[in-house]
């Protein structure tokens, strides 16, 4: 948990370091260096540790399985050992990368909230509208995976007897499961990557907080630039409340533009 909790500090810490850098301070850049060190030496010992228990629960899982399935076939027990290592290599790579990103996505909704409360509602929107597209598709899953498990122990069976067409319409049935499981996945993917995202209008509030690089007023054409998407701002912008700098910048674009009007006159 000290691991996932820092992977979802680093792009706040990595802000803040770049502000301070801008203003000629270094102090939240060695913190975002300590934080890097003390990262990856945690990230190394975790590996090593989860490297030898969960070698340990794969030497139990497959002797347990061995000697409850006494009275099985050769075919079915390899079947079966196989999907035990299956699900320990869940347990060690997919299920903590979930955690991971579920404490992320937490840590990163409270964070914009901090900046921009309706940005991060709508964060926590699509992150609902997500969930429940999974939970609409997990039985369809669950029921092609189980269709392809079952047909894999069957597998040394059909070799055990070395005969061509039982083969080949295990094979075939092998690819037809693969298929339909790989169809329903691009399927989900495709709903999860659609279905929250949205065009509703920008405002110039959405701006607040945020930092320069995300949105800028495009002052010379009159519009409002948010993460490449534009609205033109019912009202026109004020030269006296402009930034010294961007009222400097537009002042040279327009004197260019009136020289270059008198030298073609």
């Amino acid at each position: 948990m000290a691991e996932t909790g820092l992977l979802a500090l680093i792009p706040l810490v990595i802000g803040l370091a770049i502000d301070d850098l801008l203003v000629g301070k270094t102090v939240s850049f060695w913190q975002l260096a300590g934080i890097m060190a003390l990262l990856i030496g945690l990230s190394v010992i975790r590996r090593a540790y989860d490297t030898r228990v969960y070698g340990a629960v794969r030497v139990e899982l497959g002797k347990a399985q061995v000697q409850r399935a006494s009275g099985s076939e050769v075919s079915t027990l390899n079947a079966r050992i196989a999907m035990g290592r299956e699900l320990v290599d869940f347990l060690e790579d997919i299920l903590p990368e979930a955690l991971a990103a579920g404490v992320q996505l937490l840590v990163s909704v409270a964070i914009l909230y901090t900046f921009s409360p309706s940005l991060a509602l709508a964060a926590a929107g699509a992150t609902l509208c997500m969930i429940l597209i999974y939970a609409a598709s997990h039985h369809r899953l669950y029921c092609l995976n189980a269709a392809l498990n079952q047909q894999t122990e069957m597998q040394v069976t059909l070799l055990e007897r070395r005969t061509a067409r039982p083969m080949l319409s295990h094979f075939l049935r092998l690819r037809r499961y693969e298929v339909r499981l790989s169809d329903a996945e691009a399927l989900l993917y495709g709903a999860i990557f659609i279905a929250p995202s949205g065009d509703d209008p920008v405002q110039p509030s959405d701006c607040d907080g945020l930092a320069r690089s995300h949105c800028r007023n495009d002052l010379l054409s009159g519009q409002l630039f948010v993460g490449g998407r534009r609205k033109r701002p019912d009202t026109a912008y004020a030269p006296a409340k402009l930034d010294p700098t961007v009222r400097d910048h537009v002042a040279h674009k327009q004197r260019r533009g009136s020289d270059t009007a008198v030298g073609v006159s």
